[in-house]
């Protein structure tokens, strides 16, 4: 059986391809919505399904490491033993709290690389003042200059990307019908 995913528009799966079992239960929820069709016509089911608590629990997990570390590296160092490096204990930190932001992302919006480049920016921020911070410590002005530099280049990447998603990059509503249901004029966003 084929299988055919919209969402906001733009085509997850192609024709003839298995639906994954988590995907096969998406639906109208406030989570994630899309249109599913089959030769059967259109479902909707959810991500919901999908453990999304798990999810919650890690992104918030390792946003709450990654804030620890840029806060606190002294007391984060004693904990998980790591050598009493500011400098490197800020980068852990950092990284953390992007991967922990793009989990919880993740949950939220439907578009993956709108979730990677708000992951990697906030990191990519946390990263950068915490080089600047350090700048007595432990990296040299250029590698600040050139966190700095990507990071920009993600949040410009990024809000290219959501204006070209019009500005919606949460869930939109299914349509049974297997069309798109008209637009109200506005626009939403999470």
């Amino acid at each position: 059986m084929g299988w055919n995913i919209e969402v906001v528009g733009a085509r997850v799966g192609e024709p003839g391809t298995p639906l994954p079992a988590c995907e096969a239960e998406i639906a109208a929820t406030p989570a994630v919505a899309a249109v599913v069709t089959s030769e059967r016509g259109v479902s909707s089911g959810s991500y919901e399904a999908c453990d999304s608590g798990d999810w919650r629990t890690l992104g918030v997990l390792t946003v709450v490491v990654g804030v620890w570390a840029l806060v606190s590296p002294q007391g984060f160092s004693e904990v998980v033993n790591f050598p009493p490096d500011r400098n490197f204990v800020h980068d852990v930190g950092a990284f953390q709290l992007g991967i922990g932001v793009t989990l919880l992302l993740a949950l939220i919006w439907v578009d993956a690389f709108i979730v990677a480049l708000a992951g990697y920016a906030v990191g990519g921020i946390a990263h950068t003042v915490s080089h600047v911070i350090d700048h007595d410590i432990g990296g040299s002005p250029i590698q600040t200059v050139a966190i700095g530099v990507l990071t920009a280049m993600a949040l410009v990447a990024l809000v290219a990307r959501w204006q070209h998603l019009q500005w919606v990059v949460g869930a939109v509503a299914a349509s049974r019908r297997g069309t798109w249901p008209r637009s109200t004029g506005r626009r939403r966003s999470c």
